[in-house]
């Protein structure tokens, strides 16, 4: 039994070893409050996979107190070295260990300005990034400002007009502009099996028929997890963000935003946790994805995007753009009839239907990425366990342009209130004569609704209206949400809406100042199909279908001051 136990014991310590894995030693680490100005300390990192890490100096400047929070200082450095005579930090750097007199300081992770003499740097201490802070800092200006260290995007076979359009939400979010590469998958054929502090890794968003994936460095290393970046990636908090090694192939510098260019390796686990103080992974554990697949006439695209706990409809938006402004179809007009499925982990299929037009222009990336529109709504709502295990869209093509542009509108007969009624709506169709549209809506105004405007509007001002009013606010279930998806107003429809010029104090005879909170809340948020208000100011009539793609506004006035009118949009 006991060379049983040896030979375990031998095993275990080689497979830790190979993966670089150690237990924590006692005092391995340098604590800010024992620092000095004018300290000397050593930085490791990864310029060029072939060279492997490298050391570089750095000099301590000082300590910012609370800078990254209460209780969580900046320690601010100089990095010293020839590639810093002529060049900033590089975007890519940031985790890069910094050692003083052998024991971890922390991670290089922030940077001052672009244009500086001297490459002045930010290192997030290393108590702070285990402690998982997820204090937001506070933007102090545009001047006299730490950062984060840019991470740089690799993609490969994304469109650069999908990059161009996407740029700046990629930039709010903390990456470096995207490099651009045509191709496949964009995984390196370097395998990464030991993984040091300072090593490179990578953070894989989407990968298949294009990929995008992110660049960081290993911090610190400690029995099957590590720590990296030093400041946040995504700001996820919990994540299972799939995450690889690196290679990198060289490093670009100069006076302007110097980076890091590299690729993936293979999967080596998934993070764990992304807050502002930095990210830590979990190696060996395997990753999970959500199947995208894209339908484009006779062409489908597949692409695997990484589960997030916000950022997963984003990220499934760029890959559907990429999928169209590559296809054919986008260059010649028409109408695009677009049918989503989208499954949840709750073994629920969400279905919804867009129609847009081109008249005679490309689709633009802009109005793609709101084909998700529905989906990406999640996002903003506070459900647990809620999540997409997979996505069908299905575009399809009409050469000819089905559009309408409302003009206006009138009432035949005096309808009463609560009941249905007749509307017309006059309506310019694509290059036709005006057209009268005869339109069937469930239910008139209630009867106390005394002064109001009647408004029909188009998905984009009507969805923009119902935001206003609240009606996309926070959901309190997932039932009362997915309710209020499927009745959202579709592209072909025109909705029409009582806008009171005073807020409603009276609700079927009682007064809502006078009504229990609980009750208030019921009434003022509800199903649009109840026909109850949602809002005290706004009230939704229904809507109609018109055939085409609507456009526009038209209105009429009800109330003391009767006078009507139609406008466009």
């Amino acid at each position: 039994m006991l060379w049983r136990r040896s030979f375990f014991f031998v095993v275990l310590l080689c497979f830790l070893g190979r993966f670089g894995w150690a237990a924590p030693s006692k005092n391995q680490f340098f604590l800010p409050a024992d620092l000095r100005a004018g300290m000397k300390g050593v930085g490791k990192t990864t310029f060029s996979s072939q060279m492997g890490i490298e050391s570089f100096e750095v000099e301590i400047l000082g300590k910012m107190d609370n800078y990254l929070g209460k209780g969580q200082d900046l320690i601010v450095v100089r990095a010293i070295g020839e590639p810093f005579l002529k060049s900033n930090i590089p975007a890519g750097m940031s985790g890069s260990p910094i050692y003083i007199d052998g024991k971890l300081l922390g991670a290089l992770s922030y940077s001052f300005g672009t244009f500086t003499i001297d490459a002045i740097g930010g290192v997030t201490p290393i108590v702070t990034m285990q402690k998982g802070s997820n204090i937001e800092r506070k933007t102090l200006g545009q001047f006299g400002e730490m950062k984060p260290i840019s991470v740089p995007l690799v993609a490969v076979g994304l469109s650069s007009q999908v990059a161009e359009h996407f740029k700046s939400e990629l930039l709010e979010r903390g990456f470096a502009e995207p490099i651009l590469g045509a191709g496949g998958l964009g995984e390196s054929s370097r395998r990464s099996e030991l993984i040091r502090p300072g090593d490179p890794f990578s953070a894989i968003l989407i990968r298949g028929d294009m990929s995008l994936s992110a660049l960081g460095t290993v911090t610190h290393v400690e029995g099957n997890q590590f720590w990296g970046l030093g400041h946040g990636f995504l700001q996820n908090g919990q994540s299972e963000l799939p995450v690889a090694g690196a290679e990198i192939v060289t490093t670009v510098w100069g006076k302007g935003v110097p980076y890091k260019m590299g690729q993936p390796t293979n999967i080596i686990g998934v993070l764990k946790t992304d807050r502002y103080s930095g990210v830590s992974a979990q190696l060996g554990k395997k990753p999970r994805f959500m199947p995208l697949e894209v339908k484009v006439g006779d062409k489908t695209w597949n692409y695997e995007v990484a589960r997030t706990v916000r950022d997963t409809p984003f990220l499934a938006s760029i890959a559907l753009s990429n999928s169209l402004i590559l296809s054919d179809i986008r260059e010649l007009g028409g109408t695009y009839r677009i049918e989503v499925s989208a499954q949840t982990n709750r073994k629920e299929t969400v279905k919804y239907k867009r129609t847009v037009t081109a008249p005679g222009l490309p689709l633009e990336a802009r109005v793609i990425a709101s084909f998700l529109e529905p989906i990406m709504m999640f996002q903003e709502q506070a459900f647990k366990n809620i999540e997409f295990t997979r996505v069908v869209v299905d575009v399809r093509h009409q050469p000819e342009v089905r559009a309408v542009q409302l003009v206006g509108m009138s009432i035949p007969k005096d309808p009463k209130p609560g009941k249905g009624f007749e509307i017309l709506v006059y309506g310019q169709p694509w290059r036709k004569g005006l057209k009268k549209y005869r339109l069937r809506l469930p239910r008139f105004v209630p009867r106390y609704l005394k002064e109001y405007e009647l408004v029909g509007l188009d998905r984009a001002q009507s969805l923009a209206l119902e935001r206003e009013a609240g009606f996309w606010a926070e959901q309190p279930n997932y039932q009362s949400f997915m309710q209020k998806v499927r009745s959202m107003p579709s592209d072909t429809q025109v909705c029409f809406y009582a806008k009171l010029k005073n807020p409603v104090r009276n609700l079927m005879g009682y007064n809502l100042t006078e009504l229990p909170i609980s009750l208030k809340e019921s009434l003022i948020n509800v199903s649009s199909d109840s026909g109850l208000l949602f809002n005290s100011q706004i009230f939704r009539l229904g809507c109609a279908e018109m055939g085409a793609v609507v456009t526009g506004k038209v209105s009429k006035r009800y109330g003391k001051k009767k006078q009507s009118g139609a406008g466009k949009a």
